[in-house]
């Protein structure tokens, strides 16, 4: 069993508010919840405005697979423009 994990350090320049980040992190996380079946939650810097630490998992066996829809996931994001993605970091782990 593998497990795909990704960490993504994401900037929101036109949030001015705890309530429009929450916004915009909602729709970051359920679209790529729903399209990509991945498990996501804020896993950093939940008392900022402007910045957002996203973590995402998803289970499988092949890695290619894996790592696959991870870079897909990460395109979508960026494809949203809602924030800007300033460091990613992926990885498969064997379980």
């Amino acid at each position: 069993m593998l497990v795909g994990v990704a960490r993504l350090e994401l900037f929101l320049p036109e949030t001015h508010s705890l309530k429009q980040k929450r916004q915009i992190l909602r729709k970051i996380m359920g679209r790529t919840s729903e399209k990509f079946g991945v498990n996501v939650a804020e896993v950093d810097h939940q008392d900022l405005w402007q910045r957002a630490a996203l973590g995402f998992a998803v289970v499988g066996s092949d890695g290619g697979v894996l790592s696959s829809l991870l870079d897909q996931m990460i395109r979508t994001i960026e494809e949203m423009d809602l924030a800007r993605i300033t460091d990613r970091r992926t990885d498969l782990v064997d379980f």
